[in-house]
C-alpha cells in the first residue's frame, strides 16, 4: 500500500510540473509569434526570441510579462520560418522556469 501511495505522489508531482512548463511554452509561442510578425524583417530561417527581448518590447506591444515572471530572462523560444511563405513552421523552447 505504501508503494502505491508513493507511486501516486510521484505521478502527481511529475504531471503537475509538466503542465506548468507547457503553460509557459504556450505563452511564449503566442508572444514570440507576435514579436516575430511585428519586429522581425530579416531573411533568416530561425529566430531566437528571449524573455529579455519580450520585456523590452512589452512597453509598446503590451505583453503581460507577469505570466512569465517565474522564468529566467535568458529563456527563449526558437521560431523556424518557411522562407518562401514566411509562415512559422515550428517552435523549439528552451525555458528555465521555476
Amino acid at each position: 500500500m505504501k508503494k502505491l501511495i508513493g507511486l501516486f505522489i510521484c505521478i502527481v508531482v511529475i504531471t503537475g510540473c509538466g503542465n506548468k512548463i507547457n503553460k509557459y511554452e504556450k505563452i511564449m509561442e503566442e508572444y514570440s509569434s507576435k514579436y516575430y510578425l511585428e519586429h522581425m524583417n530579416k531573411n533568416a530561417e530561425i529566430f531566437e526570441i528571449t524573455i529579455s527581448l519580450l520585456k523590452k518590447a512589452s512597453v509598446t506591444d503590451g505583453y503581460d510579462m507577469s505570466k512569465l515572471k517565474k522564468c529566467e530572462d535568458s529563456s527563449l523560444t526558437k521560431i523556424y520560418i518557411d522562407q518562401t511563405t514566411k509562415e512559422i513552421l515550428k517552435y523549439e523552447h528552451n525555458l528555465k522556469c521555476k
